[in-house]
């Protein structure tokens, strides 16, 4: 509790209610309950981990209790008096804990009523079942996509990232970002028109890809001479890139569209408080990933999806995070120069972050801040995200905790953005669930938006969250000897290259000599610069950075497939049929190659922290010859257990523990 001298301004700056939101935040007491009072308002905050804010509840103002008080001949009729008497009850400790009770009650109920008619609706409108997973005869968006010939079965993969870019949309409208009735507005347009071509092609495409996907000085002109786009701002972040192969030669028919709009999108808010937010559609997702796989509940069970509740989440991140990030700021005060005598006390982020304790010297809580954002946290089975937004959670509580303390404005927008540029890092099989774990980051950004006039551009972390199997693929083995990687002649590289030169001269003179040099640590230093220089960039040269990205990462694996391939003839215990399929089918497992991708990460020593839910993946569920890849790795490191085929369902964690946790963590503790 804050208490203030009468009619203090609780609301004013630095006063009772800010001073309540500080200390629910720093966590200082266990608590997720404050109230600020200055004798006649009373007002009641709770802490919400998920969004970390503190939110007002419930508020008493006791003013006409003491009017009466001291003027006994003031006129008030039975229903004032009445709620006069409420008034004061309700600062009734019994009353109070009744009434949280039952809000607590009915929010939970709220939200799991809007989770699950979402659910229901997103179900049979995108993919055309019902709850139980029956199949509805009913038209639906997935039954309308038409695909270019020979891509039939990515139907399912553009489905679900037309539906991410339309929620999208809807969130930005909810905040003012883009019109308040944008797709609305669009569709009526479009019906007016006459136009012979479909809904999608004449509209949304152009948004999508001319729009959103450009800033305004590229957009083409027939899109820059209509005022109506000129409100919507670019927004990069890959979103809006080409997901799919060959992704601008679909078409959705109107059918299929219009029932996305008006039976599913239209029905609900999405982003206020009552509404569909991040945290809601987050569960969403991760029921309806076997829906999005297209293979329905046992496709689900086969991969080890299994939605983690919130409670686990926490205590798995209370563990594991927590620790590092204490650690980190013990770092950062013994790099201001406390010793360890001064230090004495300090036990956990509670105690730094307990006002009375927290250094005094802004200095120091700036070298505490800055040893925060070097830290880098992996999820090697990320699903559709939880772990991750988790996580950005629980880094954003202590960040935003030291600025208030240094008096420094807080703008969660930018905040966010930097941790999930920097810090946040996924893996994942399954490619629909990777584009809703990217989804989750950027709204959890939008959702930070108070002015949509200041909107910056969303961080590109296609490369931070990536498809893959984390257990089959070039860890850090000593692989035979490789060929040359060749790109040094690939023209379009080097023209994209001289056009970046200036801007980036002295790091795309260095990618040229590593290129002309075709060696594979050369050109993997290479995917490395280029990476970072993406990190930071936006409009038109992100576009091109991340094309000669993929054009390098592609090479790559090309190269390396055949290295792995090798090295698994040599370890793998195989005979000849399982090696020859696995050499036919080798991208088919979707190996993720850590070397590449991550060889930033590893080369600063690795994470700082792996958390996550590997998949429970029972051993008749799983492919044996992924097993025994994996046990392959073992063998490798010649450690004296041999790989197994362990019949318990938690081969597969057992597996990730002892192979990615020495060589991926800078702690192995830390798992």
């Amino acid at each position: 509790m804050e208490a203030k001298p009468l009619n203090t301004d609780l609301y004013g700056k630095g006063q009772g209610v800010s001073q309540i939101r500080e200390w629910l935040i720093s966590r200082a007491s266990r608590t997720d309950y404050g109230i600020a009072t200055n004798g006649f308002e009373w007002i009641l905050l709770k802490f919400d981990a998920v969004s970390v804010q503190s939110k007002e509840i419930l508020k008493v103002d006791l003013r006409p209790i003491f009017l009466k008080i001291n003027n006994p001949h003031v006129f008030f009729s039975p229903a004032q008096i009445e709620k006069v008497e409420e008034e004061f009850l309700i600062l009734d400790s019994e009353y109070v804990t009744s009434y949280l009770t039952g809000y607590l009650e009915i929010i939970e109920k709220e939200k799991e009523e809007i989770s699950k008619r979402f659910y229901n609706d997103y179900v049979r409108y995108v993919f055309g079942y019902d709850e139980k997973g029956n199949t509805v005869q009913d038209v639906c968006l997935l039954s309308k996509v038409l695909t270019p010939s020979g891509r039939e079965s990515d139907a399912s993969l553009f489905a679900v990232v037309f539906m991410n870019r339309m929620i999208f949309i809807k969130f930005l409208e909810e905040k003012g970002v883009v019109p308040r009735k944008l797709l609305t507005d669009i569709l009526r347009r479009y019906k007016s028109s006459g136009s012979p071509g479909t809904f999608y092609e004449t509209y949304l495409k152009p948004l999508f890809y001319e729009v959103f996907n450009k800033g305004k000085e590229s957009r083409i002109l027939t899109v820059k001479a209509n005022s109506f786009y000129s409100q919507i701002p670019y927004l990069n972040g890959g979103l809006f890139r080409e997901i799919v192969a060959r992704e601008r030669d679909y078409n959705i028919g109107n059918e299929g569209v219009e029932l996305v709009i008006d039976r599913l999108l239209e029905n609900y808010n999405f982003g206020s408080e009552s509404g569909i937010n991040p945290d809601i559609l987050g569960y969403i997702f991760e029921k309806t990933i076997n829906f999005i796989s297209g293979t329905g509940t046992n496709q689900q069970k086969m991969r080890g999806a299994y939605y983690t509740p919130d409670d686990v989440v926490g205590f798995i991140i209370e563990e594991a995070l927590i620790p590092v990030i204490f650690r980190k700021m013990i770092k950062g005060l013994k790099d201001s120069g406390w010793t360890d005598t001064d230090l004495r006390g300090y036990n956990s982020i509670e105690d730094i972050l307990r006002p009375e304790n927290m250094p005094k010297n802004p200095i120091h809580v700036r070298n505490m801040i800055r040893s925060i954002e070097d830290i880098k946290v992996l999820d090697p089975a990320c699903g559709s995200g939880h772990f991750l937004t988790a996580m950005l959670s629980e880094i954003l509580r202590v960040k935003e905790s030291l600025l208030g303390t240094i008096g420094e404005e807080i703008d969660r927008y930018k905040i966010k953005r930097g941790i999930i540029s920097r810090n946040l890092f996924g893996v994942d099989i399954d490619k629909n669930a990777v584009e809703i774990a990217r989804l989750r980051l950027w709204l959890s950004i939008i959702e930070e938006a108070e002015d949509p006039k200041h909107i910056d551009t969303l961080p590109n972390i296609d490369f931070n969250i990536l498809v893959g199997n984390s257990l089959v693929g070039w860890l850090d083995e000593q692989l035979a000897v490789h060929p040359l990687v060749s790109l040094s002649e690939d023209l379009y590289i080097q023209g994209t290259l001289e056009n970046l030169s200036v801007f980036y001269g002295s790091r795309i003179d260095k990618i040229k000599d590593l290129l002309a040099k075709m060696k594979l640590e050369d050109t993997i230093k290479t995917y490395r610069i280029l990476s970072e220089i993406y990190s930071l960039e936006s409009g038109e040269r992100a576009v091109k950075v991340r094309e000669i990205l993929e054009k390098v990462r592609e090479k790559l694996y090309e190269v390396i497939n055949d290295s792995y391939l090798a090295f698994l003839h040599e370890n793998a215990s195989l005979n000849r049929d399982k090696f020859e399929f696995i050499s036919k089918n080798l991208t088919d497992r979707t190996p993720f190659h850590w070397r590449i991708d991550f060889e930033d990460a590893l080369t600063e020593d690795g994470f700082d922290v792996i958390v996550g839910n590997p998949p429970y993946i029972e051993d008749g569920n799983y492919n044996k010859i992924d097993l025994e890849i994996v046990g392959s790795h073992k063998r490798s490191t010649k450690e004296k257990k041999k790989g197994r085929e362990n019949k318990s369902r938690f081969c597969i964690i057992h597996m990730t523990a002892e192979i990615l946790t020495p060589i991926l963590l800078r702690d192995p503790s830390n798992f």
